[in-house]
C-alpha cells in the first residue's frame, strides 16, 4: 500500500485521455488513498477472516466439502534432490507464512482464523516411487481430495520419484490461503529454504513486515468507515451502488442443459492458442484506444457474448491482485478481490466504440477496486440461489502474475499448474500473454473453463472458434457495428442455410380434388373412409362428392369462394368437404359447439357465401345472415345430379380451406391455405413408409391436424377411420383404434400422454404415432417405446400457417430426460433460426424460427397488415419468396435438429429471470404419483405475477401440494419454484386437445407476511428468525431472505439453531426452506448434534 498521500497516484492516470475528455462521475483520486496502513499488530484472541476468506468459508459451509478451490502446482525437478531437506524447507515455509498454518472455525455463526503455533503446524511430505505413465492419475487422485479447513492446514505436498534424479513435487494449496500472486514468493522462499538447509543452515530471510492476520484486522478496521458519510469506504459503496444498479441477475447463455438447483462446480477446459498475427492487431486496437490488452480481450469477450444472445448489459467478473500495500508483496495469502465489469453493448456500437466503453468502465472499476466483493453482493442484494455465482457468471482474466520460479543450484525446475476439472463460474475466459525466447510477444493462449453440468465440450470449443473468428472480423473492420458483424464462418453459414435445408422433392402441380379423382380412378373399390360399421369406397366417396359439387356450383360456388362447413365428424362431413373443393370453393370448418357470436364472426369475416350444415345446427347460424345448405334436406335433389366431376375452374394456388385460430392471443384470424399447400403436405416422402394404411381421424375439423388425417390417406389410396362424432372420450378413442386396427394417428401432446398412460393397450398394433402441439414429455415417449419398440414415434412441430407440419423428429429408445427435438424440416420446407436483424445465429444459440417453402399459407384472410407482419420477405431464397415468422424461439443442435426453447412474444420473466415453463412441468411430472402437470404465470392481482403449478394424480395415488412444492424446491432454482401447486382431477383441455389455461383455477395465496406459530418448533424458529434479523416478530410464512437475510445472517441463524435447539441443519436447508413453517418441517428430519462445537484456538504467531 502507499507510503503516504504524497506518493499516491490515481489508478486511472496511465490511461487518462487529454484533459478535455469527458469522464464518468466518481472520485478524481484513488478512493482508498487515505486508508490505514496494514501494520503488524497484536492478534486478538479471535482473528476475523478477511472478506475474501469469509466468502470461500461460507461457500464451503453451503456446498459441503469440495475441490473447486484446490490449487495444485506440479514442480518437475531434474537433478539430485534430498527429500529430508525438502521436508525441512516446507517447515520453514510454514514458519514464515502464517496463512499456510491457519485453520478456520466459527463461533455463533461467525468465522474466525486460528493461526497454529509453529511447533504444531506440519506439512508432511510423502515420497512415493511413481511410474511416469501413471503420474497424471496419481496427481489427480491427490489433488482431488477436499480440505477440512477446521482441522488441517491449507497446504499439502507429495513428492513423486520417477527416477533417481527426476522428481515431481506436487504442492496443493487451498485458495483461502493463497492466490495467483502468492506462488512467486512461495516458491522463492521454498527454494531459498531448501538451499539453506542443504548447506546446514536456517534460511536467512528478512522478516516479513506483516502477516495475513494483520491484513484481516486492518481490512475490518478500515471497513468500519462505511457508516461515516464522507469516508473513503462510503464513497466506494456509493460508487458500486450506482454502478451495479439494475444489474442482470444472470446471463442467459446458450446452455446445453438447464441450470440445476445447485451448482456442482464440476468443470473442464478447452485450450487454444492464437499466434501473434492475431494477437498483435488486438493489442494495437487497445493501444489506439489508450487502453490495455486486458481491455481488448474484455471487449472481445463481451462482443462474443452479445453475439451469442446474452443481451446488451453484460456483467463480467475479473480478479485484481488486491495488494495495494508494498508490505503485502512478498506475503502468501488470499488478497485477490473480484470486480464486476459491466459492458454496455446497446445502441449498435462498433468494436472500437465498445472498446472505448469498456476502457472507461474498467478504469472506473479499477479506481474503486478496494471494496471487497462481498460488500458488493450486499449492496446489490441479488436473489440468493445455489445454482449460480452472484453478480456475474462469466469471468475474463489476463494472467500477468510474476513468474513462479524455484531456483536452486544443481536443480532445474519447471512449474505447471494442473487442471482440476472444476469450474468456479459458468464460463471463464483466461488469457495468457506469450513471449518467445527473446522476450518478444508471441501470441495469446486461451483457456476456457466451463461448468460441465451446463455445457458440452463441443459447445465450448465452438465458443472458442467463434471468438477467434470474431477477432478476425473486428480487427479487419473495427468501425462496423457489432450487430452487423458475421459470427458464422462461410462453411457454418452454408450448413445452416443450405445443407440442413436440402429438402427439395417433386410434387404434382395439381389440386386436391384432381389428385383425389385420380386416386379414385386407380383404386375405386378400396375403402376410403369408415365410420362405425359404415364404409365408403373411393368410388362411392368420389361419386357422392361429385354430385354435391354440381349442386354447389349451381348455387354459385366457385374458385376462392368460402363455404362454411358446420357439421360433426362423419362420412357426410367428409363428402361435403370434398364436394366444396370439387366445386372450386374453399371450406371453412366451423365447430357446431362454438358460441353463436363466434360462428357469426367467422362466417362474416370470411365472406362465406353459403354454409353447409345439419338441421339441428341451423338455428345457431341464423344470426350470421349467411344462407345455409342443410345437408339432410338436399339428398333427393343431389341424388339426381351427375356422379362425374364438374369442370375444374381452380388451380393449385386457389384456396382449399380457411382455418381460424383459437383466438387465445386476441381476435380470431383466418389462415388461408391453398391446394398446393395441402398437396405439399400429403406428398411428403415421410408418409411413404407403409404405416399410413388406416389413419385415425379424431381431430375437430377446426384443428389443422385434420388436414393430415384427411388428405394424407385419401390422396394415397389409404383408409380414413373416423372416430365417433363429438369429443370422443379416451375409452371410446381406444376402442376405435383397436376395433378398426388403426395403424397411424396424430395426438396432441396432452392427449398422447393420457392415452399412453391410461389406455396404452390400444396402441399394440399401431405402426406410427405422431405427437405435437406442445413441448414433448420424454417420459411418455420412453414409456411408449419401452412397451412397443416397433412403433415409429415422432415428435412433430408446425404452425397452422405452414400447413399443419413443418418439422419432425423420430424418437428412438433409449429416451433421456433431455428435451426432445422438434426435428428437421419436411420436404420442400426450409427453416431458419435468425436474430433480430434476420441473420442466422450459430448452432446452440437461441433465435426466432422462420419457416419458408411450399407449405406456407397464403396469409391471413382479410388481414393484409397482419399478413405482411408475419409473412416476410426471405433474404435466403428466390426473389419474391416469403418466410413465416413463427414467434417461437429455437436453437440448432449439432446434428441439424431443432430444439424448441420457448416463445418470443410471451416470454415468461419472474423477478428478472427468464423462465421456460416446460422445464418446471417436466420436473413436476417426474414426481411420484403425478400423472399430469402444467405450469402457468398468473397475474390475478395487478403487478403480482406468480408461477402456479397444477398437478393431476395418477390412479390410486395421493398427492400433497406442499410436498410437491418442496420437491421442486429441492431440484430447481428458487426463482423457478411455483408460488402454489394446485391439485386437480384433470387438466382442462380445449377442443383441440390443448391445455385450456383460462379454465385453470386461481390459487388462494396467504398474505405476504403473517402466520402465527402453531407448534413448538415454529415458536422456537420464529424467535430465532426475529433475533438474528433484528425484528420484533416474524410470521411463519415470512421468507428469511425477503426480510433482509443474507448469506452471513443465514450462517448465524444456523449456528443459533444448532446451539439453541441442539440439531444440525445445513445452510442449504435454509435456502430450500426459508420460512419458519418450512424450516420447522425440516427440523423433524434434522440430526441431533453429535460433537461439541469447535472453539477458537489461541496461540502466538
Amino acid at each position: 500500500m502507499r507510503r503516504g498521500a504524497a506518493g499516491t497516484r490515481p489508478v486511472r492516470n496511465p490511461y487518462r485521455r487529454h484533459a478535455g475528455a469527458a469522464t464518468r462521475p466518481g472520485p478524481t483520486r484513488d478512493a482508498c488513498a487515505a486508508a490505514p496502513h496494514a501494520i503488524h499488530r497484536a492478534a486478538p484472541s479471535m482473528i476475523p477472516m478477511s472478506f475474501a476468506q469469509q466468502r470461500l468459508w461460507f461457500l464451503g459451509k453451503l456446498e459441503g466439502p469440495g475441490i473447486a478451490f484446490n490449487v495444485p502446482l506440479a514442480l518437475h525437478l531434474a537433478g539430485p534432490l534430498d527429500g529430508f531437506v525438502l521436508q525441512a524447507a516446507l517447515s520453514d515455509l510454514l514458519s514464515r507464512h502464517e496463512s499456510l498454518r491457519t485453520c478456520f472455525t466459527d463461533a455463533e455463526g461467525i468465522g474466525y482464523q486460528v493461526v497454529l503455533p509453529r511447533e504444531r503446524a506440519a506439512c508432511v511430505l510423502n515420497v512415493v516411487d511413481q511410474a511416469e505413465e501413471e503420474l497424471d492419475d496419481a496427481m489427480r487422485r491427490f489433488h482431488s481430495q477436499p480440505f477440512d479447513l477446521e482441522r488441517e492446514i491449507p497446504l499439502r505436498a507429495m513428492l513423486y520419484r520417477l527416477a533417481p534424479q527426476r522428481h515431481v513435487l506436487l504442492l496443493l494449496v487451498h485458495h483461502i490461503a493463497s492466490d495467483g500472486w502468492s506462488w512467486a514468493p512461495m516458491l522463492r522462499d521454498l527454494a531459498q529454504a531448501y538451499a539453506a538447509r542443504l548447506g546446514g543452515q536456517a534460511p536467512a530471510w528478512t522478516p516479513l513486515p506483516v502477516q495475513y492476520a494483520d491484513y484481516s484486522l486492518w481490512q475490518r478496521e478500515w471497513m468500519t468507515q462505511a457508516d461515516t458519510t464522507d469516508s473513503d469506504v462510503a464513497r466506494l459503496v456509493d460508487y458500486w451502488k450506482r454502478s451495479l444498479a439494475g444489474l442482470p441477475e444472470q446471463l442467459d447463455l446458450p446452455f446445453d442443459r438447464p441450470r440445476p438447483a445447485r451448482a456442482s462446480q464440476h468443470g473442464a477446459t478447452v485450450q487454444v492458442r492464437w499466434d501473434e498475427s492475431l494477437a498483435s492487431p488486438l493489442r494495437q486496437l487497445a493501444r489506439d484506444a489508450r487502453g490495455s490488452l486486458f481491455m481488448g480481450v474484455h471487449a472481445l469477450v463481451a462482443a462474443l457474448l452479445f453475439k451469442l444472445g446474452a443481451g446488451e448489459d453484460l456483467p463480467l467478473g475479473t480478479p485484481v491482485a488486491g495488494r495495494s500495500e508494498e508490505a503485502l508483496n512478498d506475503l502468501v495469502g488470499f488478497f485477490v478481490n473480484l470486480l464486476v465489469l459491466r459492458s454496455d453493448v446497446s445502441g449498435r456500437p462498433s468494436f472500437r466504440q465498445l472498446l472505448a466503453r469498456v476502457r472507461d468502465a474498467d478504469l472506473d472499476a479499477y479506481a474503486h477496486q478496494e471494496l471487497p466483493f462481498e460488500r458488493m453482493v450486499d449492496i446489490v442484494n441479488p436473489g440468493r440461489a445455489t445454482s449460480r455465482h452472484p453478480l456475474f457468471q462469466v469471468a475474463v482474466i489476463l494472467q500477468n502474475n510474476r513468474d513462479a520460479l524455484f531456483e536452486v543450484p544443481g536443480l532445474s525446475a519447471q512449474a505447471r499448474f494442473l487442471v482440476t476439472e472444476t469450474a468456479k463460474y459458468d464460463l471463464t475466459f483466461e488469457f495468457t500473454e506469450l513471449f518467445d525466447a527473446a522476450g518478444r510477444p508471441d501470441g495469446l493462449a486461451l483457456q476456457l473453463e466451463y461448468a460441465t453440468e451446463l455445457f458440452d465440450r463441443s459447445t465450448v470449443q465452438r465458443f472458442a472458434d467463434s471468438l477467434r473468428h470474431l477477432l478476425t472480423q473486428v480487427v479487419a473492420q473495427p468501425d462496423c457495428s457489432l450487430a452487423d458483424i458475421e459470427l458464422l464462418s462461410a462453411q457454418e453459414r452454408y450448413t445452416l442455410l443450405q445443407t440442413w435445408n436440402d429438402t427439395a422433392h417433386a410434387v404434382p402441380n395439381a389440386t386436391v380434388s384432381e389428385l383425389f379423382g385420380a386416386q379414385a380412378a386407380r383404386t375405386p373399390d378400396a375403402p376410403a373412409a369408415s365410420e362405425g360399421a359404415s364404409t365408403l369406397s373411393y368410388r362411392e366417396l368420389d361419386a357422392r362428392a361429385n354430385q354435391l359439387a354440381h349442386y354447389l356450383r349451381s348455387l354459385g360456388v366457385g374458385a376462392d369462394q368460402r363455404v362454411g362447413l358446420c357439421m360433426e365428424r362423419s362420412l357426410d362431413q367428409l363428402v361435403a368437404m370434398l364436394a366444396i373443393l370439387k366445386a372450386g370453393g374453399a371450406y371453412l370448418p366451423l365447430d357446431p359447439n362454438y358460441p353463436e357470436a363466434r360462428l357469426s364472426l367467422m362466417l362474416n369475416e370470411a365472406s362465406a357465401m353459403r354454409v353447409v350444415t345439419r338441421a339441428e345446427h341451423v338455428a345457431r347460424l341464423h344470426s350470421s345472415g349467411v344462407a345455409t345448405l342443410v345437408f339432410d334436406d338436399c339428398g333427393q335433389t343431389v341424388g339426381h345430379l351427375p356422379q362425374s366431376a364438374p369442370p375444374m375452374e381452380c388451380h393449385p394456388d386457389h384456396l382449399a380451406y380457411v382455418i381460424y385460430t383459437s383466438g387465445s392471443t386476441g381476435a380470431p384470424k383466418g389462415i388461408a391455405v391453398s391446394h398446393r399447400n395441402v398437396v405439399e403436405l400429403a406428398w411428403n416422402r415421410r408418409w411413404r413408409d407403409g404405416a399410413q394404411q388406416r389413419v385415425l381421424m379424431h381431430s375437430p375439423p377446426v384443428f389443422d391436424a385434420c388436414t393430415y388425417e384427411t388428405w394424407v390417406p385419401l390422396l394415397s389410396g389409404q383408409h380414413v377411420i373416423l372416430a365417433p362424432p363429438g369429443r370422443a372420450d379416451l375409452p371410446v378413442l381406444a376402442d376405435t383404434i383397436v376395433r378398426h386396427q388403426v395403424t397411424a394417428l396424430f395426438l396432441t401432446t396432452a392427449l398422447f400422454r393420457l392415452l399412453v398412460e391410461e389406455h396404452g393397450d390400444c396402441l399394440g398394433n399401431v405402426r406410427t404415432v405422431w405427437s405435437g402441439g406442445e413441448a414433448a414429455v420424454p417420459r411418455v415417449f420412453r414409456e411408449l417405446l419401452a412397451r412397443y419398440p416397433h412403433i415409429d414415434a415422432v415428435n412433430v412441430y408446425g404452425p397452422t400457417e405452414t400447413t399443419t407440419f413443418a418439422t419432425c423428429h423420430r424418437v428412438l429408445a433409449p429416451v433421456s430426460e433431455a428435451p426432445i427435438p422438434i426435428g428437421k424440416p419436411l420436404d420442400n420446407t426450409r427453416v431458419y433460426v435468425l436474430d433480430d436483424a434476420l441473420r442466422p445465429v450459430p448452432v446452440g444459440v437461441p433465435g426466432e424460427l422462420y419457416i419458408a417453402g411450399a407449405g406456407l399459407a397464403r396469409g391471413y384472410l382479410q388481414r393484409a397488415g397482419l399478413t405482411a407482419q408475419r409473412f416476410v420477405a426471405s433474404p435466403f431464397g428466390a426473389p419474391g419468396e416469403r418466410m413465416y415468422r413463427t414467434g417461437d424461439r429455437v436453437r440448432w443442435r449439432e446434428d441439424g435438429q431443432l430444439i424448441y426453447v420457448g416463445r418470443t412474444d410471451h416470454q415468461v420473466k419472474i423477478r428478472g429471470h427468464r423462465v421456460e415453463l416446460g422445464e418446471i412441468e417436466a420436473v413436476l411430472a417426474t414426481q411420484p404419483g403425478v400423472r399430469q402437470a402444467a405450469v402457468i404465470v398468473r397475474e390475478d392481482q395487478p403487478g403480482q405475477r406468480q408461477l402456479v403449478a397444477y398437478a393431476v394424480a395418477a390412479q390410486g395415488a395421493a398427492l400433497d401440494a406442499s410436498t410437491l412444492r418442496r420437491a421442486l424446491a429441492g431440484t430447481m432454482p428458487e426463482y423457478m419454484v411455483p408460488a402454489a401447486v394446485i391439485l386437480l382431477d384433470a387438466l382442462p383441455l380445449t377442443i383441440n386437445g390443448k391445455l385450456d389455461q383460462r379454465a385453470l383455477p386461481a390459487p388462494v395465496f396467504q398474505p405476504a407476511s403473517g402466520g402465527v406459530p402453531a407448534t413448538p418448533e415454529e415458536y422456537a424458529l420464529a424467535g430465532l428468525f426475529a433475533e438474528v434479523l433484528g425484528l420484533q416478530r416474524v410470521g411463519t410464512q415470512d421468507s428469511f431472505f425477503d426480510l433482509g437475510g443474507h448469506s452471513l445472517l443465514a450462517t448465524r441463524l444456523i449456528s443459533r439453531i444448532r446451539s439453541s435447539l441442539q440439531v444440525e441443519l445445513s445452510i442449504r436447508t435454509l435456502f430450500e426452506a426459508p420460512t419458519v413453517a418450512e424450516l420447522a418441517l425440516r427440523l423433524r428430519e434434522a440430526s441431533p448434534i453429535t460433537r461439541k462445537p469447535l472453539r477458537p484456538m489461541r496461540g502466538g504467531a
